[in-house]
C-alpha cells in the first residue's frame, strides 16, 4: 500500500477501496450523494441529468478505468476523507475560461504536468480533526510525485 502522509493513512483510491469511498460520501443524501465528484468533470446539462445514481455509476466507473483520481484518508483503519486530485485534463469543466479556476497562460489545461485539486469530502462527524489539511499535504505530494510541474 503506497502511504501518502501521516498521522493519517492517505493512499489513492483503487477499485478495491470503492466501498470506503462510498461511506465517506455518506448515506446517498446531500452534495456528496448526489454529486459523486463529477461535476468538474460533466457539462453541466449532462451532470444535472445525472444526479444521484448515475453520477455514483460514472464515478465508479471512473475508479475502475484508473489512473486513482484521488486519496482516502483513513484514521484507525476507518476512511475518513477524500480529495479528488490530478491533471487538470481529466476535470474539463473547472478549466473553462470565464472561471476562477481557469487555467493560464503558463500552465494550460492540456498540460499533463499541471495539475489541480477540485473536491474534498471529509466524512460527517469527523470534520474539525485537520482531515482536510492532511489531505491537501498528500494531494500535493502525490501530485508532485506523478510528475506535477504545477
Amino acid at each position: 500500500m503506497e502511504q501518502v502522509s501521516r498521522p493519517f493513512e492517505i493512499v489513492p483510491l483503487a477499485p478495491e477501496r470503492w466501498q470506503d469511498v462510498v461511506a465517506v460520501f455518506g448515506d446517498g443524501r446531500g452534495v456528496c450523494g448526489e454529486c459523486w465528484c463529477m461535476y468538474w468533470r460533466l457539462p453541466r446539462k449532462e451532470f444535472e441529468r445525472s444526479l444521484g445514481e448515475r453520477n455514483r455509476k460514472l464515478f465508479h466507473a471512473r475508479v475502475d478505468a484508473g489512473p486513482p483520481p484521488g486519496l482516502i484518508a483513513y484514521r484507525d483503519g476507518e476512511p475518513v476523507g477524500w480529495v479528488q486530485v490530478g491533471p487538470r485534463a481529466d476535470v474539463p469543466q473547472w478549466n473553462g475560461a470565464r472561471r476562477l479556476t481557469a487555467p493560464t497562460p503558463d500552465a494550460p489545461a492540456e498540460d499533463p504536468g499541471v495539475w489541480g485539486i477540485s473536491c474534498f469530502v471529509v466524512r460527517a462527524g469527523r470534520r474539525g480533526q485537520g482531515i482536510a489539511t492532511a489531505l491537501l499535504q498528500g494531494a500535493i505530494d502525490w501530485a508532485r510525485r506523478k510528475g506535477a510541474r504545477v
